[in-house]
């Protein structure tokens, strides 16, 4: 069995009002390939609520951080010494790229805080993926973020950006945070990569804001997934709106919301 509990989310838990939301994405995963900390959102909360939850973070096989964005590494500045000398596994330019969000017209600096790692960590019984570009639709809102490359700022192409993948006999377990490269694109590479079509479950956001255009992205990615992988079970928050949730929950039949404190058991 796989067991996945949100450490922390946008959304506040609907029956413990004690466990803290924040603008961010944390996530638990106990596994027979071992427990994982994906992503340690934007403060020191998912610490707070998985002491609540009962989550021993000192039993954590490994720490992977799915993108440089802050909203999901900015808690590794908050690390409990249990979690010091556990690896981490990233992109091996996250603690130093410089990421921007331009969005409202403000520019924000977004990037990871500084942290030194270790290299030539040993391989995971998991697989981490890069997505491939399959055709399938990128979020919109990709348009508002950028990056640093040789002292220059572009649009950030999401290199950095890792998908956790947990095999199982059922089919795969996908994790992708943010999904900045596409939920279909990122179904697709798993698939392809896995040499696996069954998709038990995706977790994670869409990077779909509320926006004005945001029914019509939705229904291109409900489009996309109904290609991909049918039957699978979607759980998404984060940075998905409620109205995109509201509206893919009208065309995908297999949808969920994600909360802080949600446990999934797979």
């Amino acid at each position: 069995m796989i067991t996945i509990t949100i450490l922390s989310e946008n959304r506040p838990s609907p029956t413990r009002p004690e466990l803290l939301p924040e603008h961010g994405l944390s996530v638990w995963v106990e596994s027979p390939a071992g427990n994982f900390l994906v992503d340690a959102g934007a403060s020191d909360v998912f610490v707070r609520n998985a002491e609540m939850l009962g989550v021993d973070l000192a039993t954590t096989t490994a720490i992977i951080l799915s993108h440089a964005h802050r909203d999901h590494t900015g808690g590794m500045a908050y690390m409990p010494e249990s979690l010091k000398n556990k690896p981490i596994y990233c992109d091996n330019n996250l603690f130093q790229q410089k990421c921007y969000s331009v969005r409202g017209g403000v520019r924000h600096d977004i990037s990871a805080p500084e942290l030194k790692i270790a290299r030539n960590l040993p391989e995971l019984p998991i697989k981490l993926i890069s997505a491939e570009d399959f055709g399938y639709p990128q979020p919109v809102a990709n348009r508002y973020l950028s990056i640093e490359k040789d002292g220059v700022e572009v649009a950030d192409d999401f290199a950095h950006e890792l998908t956790i993948v947990l095999p199982t006999s059922e089919g795969l377990v996908i994790i992708s945070p943010c999904s900045h490269r596409g939920v279909a694109n990122i179904i697709a590479t798993c698939q392809r990569v896995c040499c696996e079509e069954r998709v038990v479950a995706f977790i994670g956001g869409l990077h779909l804001p509320d926006y004005e255009g945001v029914e019509s992205e939705v229904r291109l990615v409900a489009n996309s997934i109904r290609q991909v992988a049918p039957e699978t079970h979607i759980y998404t928050g984060h940075c998905t709106s409620d109205r995109a949730i509201e509206v893919l929950g009208e065309l995908l039949p297999n949808l969920h919301k994600l909360h802080t404190g949600l446990r999934i058991e797979i």
